[in-house]
């Protein structure tokens, strides 16, 4: 019989995925027939790879009331997988799951921009949100926008900041057609004036606009922002507005 060697290394990295919660299709399948009360139980388990189990099943039943239990699970869970697979399944939930949500922007992990970043993005799409909250938000996409425009208007700082980002992101990538998107965004750009960070957001987010309104203010914050991050963002936010534009020039004109 041939030896078939095996990598040393490999092996480690399966340990630690499945230390993480990583699970097989094989994984699940004992599991598939549990009552809904006995994965709740399971989502405060102390294997990994049972609580990512739990939390992908109850993604498939998508069930509203399991929202509250996820989003708890989703707080306190420390494993990768475990959380991607909450996320996954509050997404599937959809639209129900956003108020939920939206209470947790900002407060898991500890991922989010803290101060105005020293590095520019280059790319020319836009970013993916850096709070994992933000990021299942934008996986139920517009239906999401009337809650989070709320946020932007009363919530907490924590929450704005990563509104924003939600809401830059739905509105580049899937376009609903709802004027009060731009309207609130200028609302909360001037009412956080003196707030470098939510400033900088919003100069982010008006790259999915291209009205003259939107044009006229990125100019002068090029000109005139005393932070060099935040004209940096003008200048790219107004690329892509020049795009936009030619974009429906061309549309026109067929």
């Amino acid at each position: 019989m041939k030896h078939i060697e095996t990598n040393p290394s490999d092996s480690i990295k399966l340990s630690n995925r499945i230390k993480r919660g990583q699970i097989t299709p094989g994984f699940i399948q004992p599991y598939t027939d549990l009552p809904d009360e006995k994965l709740y139980k399971l989502l405060s388990s102390s294997l990994p790879q049972e609580r990512t189990t739990a939390a992908y099943i109850l993604g498939q039943r998508k069930k509203p009331e399991s929202i509250p239990i996820l989003c708890s699970a989703f707080q306190t869970t420390k494993t990768l997988y475990t959380r991607i697979e909450i996320s996954n399944s509050l997404a599937k939930i959809g639209k129900i799951a956003v108020p939920a949500l939206l209470e947790l922007l900002g407060t898991i992990g500890s991922n989010q921009h803290k101060n105005l970043p020293a590095k520019n993005f280059e790319k020319k799409n836009y970013p993916l949100p850096r709070d994992i909250v933000a990021r299942t938000i934008i996986r139920i996409g517009p239906p999401a926008i009337p809650g989070l425009l709320k946020v932007l208007q009363d919530g907490k700082r924590q929450q704005i900041l990563e509104a924003i980002d939600a809401v830059g992101y739905i509105s580049f990538y899937m376009k609903p057609n709802d004027p009060e998107i731009e309207t609130e965004l200028l609302v909360a750009y001037s009412k956080h004036i003196d707030d470098s960070l939510v400033r900088w957001k919003i100069v982010r987010a008006f790259q999915a606009f291209g009205t003259q309104k939107i044009q006229n203010l990125l100019e002068e914050i090029f000109e005139h922002d005393p932070f060099p991050a935040i004209r940096q963002e003008a200048i790219r936010s107004l690329k892509q507005n020049n795009r936009i534009l030619s974009r429906k020039k061309e549309y026109k004109s067929e």
